[in-house]
């Protein structure tokens, strides 16, 4: 296992993330229950470590910035802001009506690592995130970034 991937499970085994956690299920986002194979997890934080690599921010960093009430609160409206806003990106423009809903899987712990990083680096290095998300080869990366900031001002 990597430094990097280290770092991450360590992030999430923090009071910090857990208190993050706790607070985005209290407004009603449903997480997944089951312990899943660390195979898998490694799986869900490869591109958040890629992310954090690309931008140089530390999981450290990460840790402190939720470790406060005020930003973790701020965080926390980010993430829902971003899920909401780019919630009907999913569903095909061009279709006469909307896809039949089957069933709406709970999300994964690992969720709130990307958003984080993209936070960080919005109130601390905006020209990073644009650096990355391009390196990473994110189609559309500016549209994305201005979309990101948009929705961090709306929290602030």
């Amino acid at each position: 296992m990597t430094k990097e991937m280290e770092s991450c499970f360590k992030l999430m085994d923090s009071d910090s993330y857990k208190s993050l956690l706790d607070e985005l299920k209290a407004t009603g986002l449903k997480f997944s229950k089951e312990d899943r194979p660390l195979s898998r997890m490694m799986i869900l934080l490869q591109y958040p470590i890629k992310f954090a690599k690309k931008s140089g921010v530390e999981v450290t960093e990460l840790e402190k910035l939720i470790s406060t009430n005020v930003e973790r609160h701020k965080v926390i409206n980010f993430i829902l802001e971003t899920i909401e806003f780019f919630a009907d990106d999913i569903i095909d423009e061009g279709a006469d009506e909307p896809p039949e809903l089957i069933e709406v899987l709970p999300f994964e712990k690992e969720l709130a690592i990307t958003p984080l990083i993209e936070y960080y680096l919005l109130e601390n290095n905006l020209s990073v995130l644009e650096k990355a998300l391009v390196s990473l080869r994110m189609p559309r990366a500016k549209k994305y970034v201005q979309d990101l900031k948009q929705i961090y001002d709306k929290v602030q």
